[in-house]
């Protein structure tokens, strides 16, 4: 039961991540259900004396678990609430519910001189959050620049930080650059750059129902297309990667001969090479029963030349110089070193802020915030319709690219003054399951790739950068 518990959790944070800080209040009705979920299969346990600390991996199955959605772009004439919510994953010795205290501890200006500050328990639909509302500028004129939270439960002698190394960065703009966008314009198709239909030949992709008269199907999940233009599908149904070079007009298959797994994604790294990511994994050994994800980097005949469990809390996308996301702690991780060889826990615990971030603003649907923390810049965007789920944000040659994903694509490419140089809205279906990191890939120019499913096939179109 507690391998059953664990994947519902674990599946239930990926999900969350995949709506990159969409919406905490979700976040917190998320929390709420896999509460419900751990304390009702432990109720049936017999009482535990202590707490087995084995069972737990610290960085992807913690004891107890801080669920917190960082402002990560902020105006300088703004306040900020952070709010912080706990599942504890544990029987308590008392049989307590999970109640651990918390002490913030924030540091303003250039340096690292942190101070503690005063957290309040508020209660949000029955749910307990201990929350801190702060300036994001102090009275010296110092900015809020990072933050970090110590939890301690001393009924069962625990203490955990979030996040796990490092702290909390936050990007501070005194000006945020306005981005503003109209009603988003009637669907263009894009290019057809492949298309393959259904089936197990040499060029179709593989169809799978998973239950009779139930609407899920499994087709190539992901796909990317790597610098030179050749194109991996991810098509674990034939049990294989399809790789198309448009200059050859030919086709290579790499045999997979690991396990399917559960929602990965596919990606070319710098050199060429293909690598596929498991954002669910596996126990690193028999007596675990935390799910680590990994990182396979495969071979031309298929066979894997590599794999590193990759630690991370909640998994985003996978770039090309194959680092993960961790979406919950805001920082990248590196899950193989230059030699190609996996690096160990403590080296992927380091601190890697992104380049790029992004932010929903929980108070409207229309409104977005992205960031480039090398630029120092920032920008508010605001669109007239609704925004949907952030599926990437890029940096190109004519500026960024930002991709929405709702009932379709929306693809906005614009420059460093905000300007607006292309606004298109492409088409989304989806008669097959598509993991929505692995639906898009932005080319060296700009230009945009997307994947999409229909009763014929896989269809992978483009549209160029303007």
């Amino acid at each position: 039961m507690s391998r059953f518990i664990n994947y519902i959790y674990r599946r239930t944070r990926w999900l969350l991540a995949k709506q990159t800080w969409f919406s905490f209040s979700l976040c917190l009705l998320i929390g709420f259900v896999v509460s419900v979920l751990l304390g009702h299969s432990f109720q049936r346990v017999s009482a535990v004396p202590a707490i087995v600390m084995d069972r737990f991996e610290s960085d992807v199955n913690p004891t107890i678990d801080v669920l917190h959605n960082p402002p990560v772009i902020t105006h300088s004439s703004e306040k900020i609430k952070l709010e912080f919510h706990f599942v504890c994953k544990y029987v308590d010795p008392d049989g307590s519910c999970c109640n651990p205290s918390g002490t913030l501890f924030v540091s303003y200006g250039d340096g690292n001189d942190f101070k503690p500050k005063l957290l309040v328990e508020e209660d949000h639909d029955s749910l307990r959050v201990l929350t801190s509302t702060l300036p994001v500028v102090d009275e010296s004129g110092r900015s809020l620049r990072r933050y970090y939270l110590q939890v301690t439960h001393p009924q069962v002698g625990l203490e955990v930080r979030y996040p796990t190394a490092g702290a909390v960065d936050l990007f501070v703009a005194s000006d945020l650059i306005p981005v503003d966008l109209p009603v988003e314009k009637p669907i263009e198709t894009g290019e057809i750059a492949l298309g393959l239909p259904w089936g197990d030949g040499a060029e179709e992709v593989g169809l799978m129902q998973i239950r009779e008269g139930y609407p899920w199907r499994v087709g190539p999940i992901a796909m990317d297309v790597a610098e030179d233009g050749r194109i991996a599908l991810l098509d674990f149904v034939n049990e294989h990667i399809l790789i198309f070079d448009p200059t050859e007009r030919s086709f290579k298959t790499i045999l997979v001969t690991f396990k399917r797994p559960r929602y990965p994604d596919v990606q070319f790294d710098r050199n060429g090479e293909v690598a596929v990511f498991d954002p669910v994994g596996a126990p690193l050994d028999e007596q675990s029963t935390a799910n680590i994800p990994r990182l396979y980097r495969l071979l031309s005949d298929g066979q894997i030349g590599a794999v590193a469990p990759v630690f991370v809390r909640w998994p985003g996308g996978l770039n090309k110089d194959l680092q993960v996301l961790d979406t919950s702690e805001v920082r990248l991780v590196t899950p193989f070193n230059a030699s190609g060889e996996a690096n160990p826990r403590e080296v992927q615990r380091q601190k890697q802020s992104p380049r790029l971030s992004m932010k929903y603003m929980l108070e409207t649907v229309n409104d977005v915030r992205f960031a480039d923390w090398e630029k120092g810049i920032a920008f508010a965007v605001h669109s007239a319709s609704r925004l949907g789920a952030i599926n990437c944000f890029e940096k190109t040659p004519q500026g960024y690219l930002a991709v929405f994903e709702s009932d379709w694509l929306r693809a906005i490419w614009f420059d460093e003054a905000g300007k607006v140089l292309k606004d298109v809205t492409l088409p989304r279906e989806e008669y097959s399951e598509i993991n929505p990191i692995g639906r898009t890939s932005v080319t060296p120019d700009g230009g945009l790739y997307f994947l999409r499913s229909t009763e014929n096939g896989i269809e992978v179109r483009f549209t160029p950068a303007p």
